[in-house]
């Protein structure tokens, strides 16, 4: 059976030159994607597709 996730990136700096995809994460946004990837490691889930 196929699964469907939906996952928000993590926070990112308001005030950093370049473009959104330049744009680094701040520290919360860091541990959000941290703890988002140890759900995933944990549940054995590895995404086909991003």
């Amino acid at each position: 059976m196929r699964r469907l996730l939906l996952l928000r990136h993590g926070k990112a700096d308001r005030h950093s030159a370049g473009g959104d995809r330049q744009r680094p994460l701040t520290r919360r946004g860091m541990e959000d994607a941290r703890r988002r990837g140890e759900y995933l490691r944990d549940a054995n889930i590895v995404p086909g597709l991003a």
